[in-house]
């Protein structure tokens, strides 16, 4: 009996001494963490003012140093096919979602299109001496974003060759989301054959009114930014009247311009702006039902008119 009681006191010494050990250890854990905080609170800046701001445009922002324009795939995730059928649909639930409507389109495959390509070769074939100018040309339209890189940085070209660099995934996105959306209104209407007045300035430009701004502002670094502009036919104007230089049969400048298109032209002189028809009427048509314009938020609201982004015709 004797024996049993000592045993029990001995282990009872040894749970005192363990505890004793681990209350001790959290106290000492505890008076460390407090003498940390109170170091770190006295310290007032982990990084220079320049730093933060280059960590958080890391953190935030998809648009590398020194590029404009962001690939359609960063605007899937939000504006694409909605899984829970809650966003991008109709009162009927028919999908129309503006991804895939618009990846199915001759605008955004405007950069692969085989007649295209075939078409510039040939005036590379007939003019060889003007072959710089003429890609170009057709790349300001066909391939805008890549285009346009290639200018903000300088470069006197871009060509098709450089539409077909591996490396270069903007030219080859054709006339995408950011291609359109970016183009801002000053000139437009009175700005042709691929002269194009993008606002560079991270905005995009949209026809709605009171939209989030925070879920791109996050995840694209873009500011959707409403403006008329987008809903008029002047929207078309810089690609769709198309102006070119013309030679003679030797491949000498005449000094004169051709006409090589009007499009936007035709319109502007036709009945259709006096009805209120715009290029987006017929080409964007509206769905009948309000849409909500993004996947993802619940609290959303719908909007109208939604215009369809099949680019018909």
């Amino acid at each position: 009996m004797k024996k049993i009681k000592k045993q029990h006191a001995a282990l009872l010494i040894v749970a005192l001494i363990i505890s004793f050990q681990l209350i001790r250890s959290a106290v000492e854990h505890y008076n460390a963490r407090r003498h940390y905080l109170s170091e770190v609170k006295n310290i007032t800046h982990f990084h220079t003012p320049k730093e933060e701001q280059t960590l958080k445009k890391l953190l935030m922002d998809p648009i590398l140093p020194g590029e404009t324009f962001l690939h359609s795939d960063n605007c899937k995730g939000c504006h694409g096919y909605d899984s829970a059928q809650y966003a991008l649909i109709t009162e009927d639930s028919v999908d129309m979602n503006l991804f895939d409507d618009w990846r199915a389109t001759m605008m955004a495959n405007s950069a692969r299109d085989p007649l295209w390509r075939a078409k510039v070769s040939h005036e590379i074939l007939v003019n060889p001496s003007h072959a710089n100018e003429l890609q170009n040309t057709c790349t300001s339209c066909h391939a805008p974003m890549g285009h346009y890189t290639s200018k903000y940085k300088g470069y006197p070209f871009y060509t098709i060759a450089d539409l077909m660099n591996p490396s270069d995934s903007l030219g080859l996105d054709g006339v995408s989301c950011v291609a359109c959306h970016m183009i801002g209104e000053p000139g437009l209407g009175s700005m042709f054959s691929g002269d194009i007045p993008y606002d560079t300035s991270h905005v995009l430009y949209g026809p709605f009114t009171g939209v989030q701004t925070g879920p791109m502002q996050l995840y694209v670094a873009m500011t959707p930014t409403w403006s008329s502009h987008v809903s008029e036919g002047k929207m078309c104007s810089s690609c769709h009247t198309l102006l070119v230089n013309s030679v003679d049969l030797a491949g000498n400048p005449t000094g004169n311009k051709f006409i090589e298109q009007a499009t936007y032209h035709e319109w502007v002189n036709s009945t259709y702006p006096g009805d209120q028809v715009v290029c987006q009427s017929c080409h964007m048509p509206q769905a009948e039902d309000s849409v909500r314009i993004a996947t993802g938020y619940f609290g959303i609201p719908k909007h109208f008119p939604f215009n369809q982004h099949v680019f018909q015709g």
